[in-house]
């Protein structure tokens, strides 16, 4: 390994270099490290109160997912009623009364006479 040969400072140059005493030394430190400590409380403070913001949102989020899935089941169960309803066929005389059934009905609601029955 090679030494690196150390350059030797003159009178001059030593002279006009600034030295500072070990309490001066301290207080600077004392004061970076307080200064550090109040920014990073900030910070902190910042990040507690996203925190906060995130939790109450997810909740929001979460309540209407919860409803979301109620309503998703609500409709399955109805579109099970409806195709097991659909697979009840009447047969054609039984649609026929019920039709002329609702065409006596219906004009009885809009004129108020009752259309003679014809079977």
């Amino acid at each position: 390994m090679k030494k690196i040969p150390q350059k030797k400072m003159t009178k001059k140059e030593l002279d006009t270099m600034q030295f500072h005493s070990d309490s001066d030394v301290k207080r600077y430190i004392g004061f970076v490290t307080e200064s550090h400590r109040d920014e990073f409380k900030v910070l902190s403070e910042n990040i507690q109160g996203l925190d906060e913001k995130m939790e109450q949102r997810f909740g929001e989020v979460e309540k209407k997912l919860d409803s979301h899935s109620e309503m998703i089941g609500r409709l399955l169960i109805d579109v099970d009623e409806i195709k097991s309803g659909m697979r009840q066929k009447i047969d054609r005389e039984e649609f026929t009364k019920l039709e002329k059934r609702m065409v006596a009905l219906e004009s009885y609601v809009f004129t108020g006479k009752a259309k003679s029955k014809s079977r």
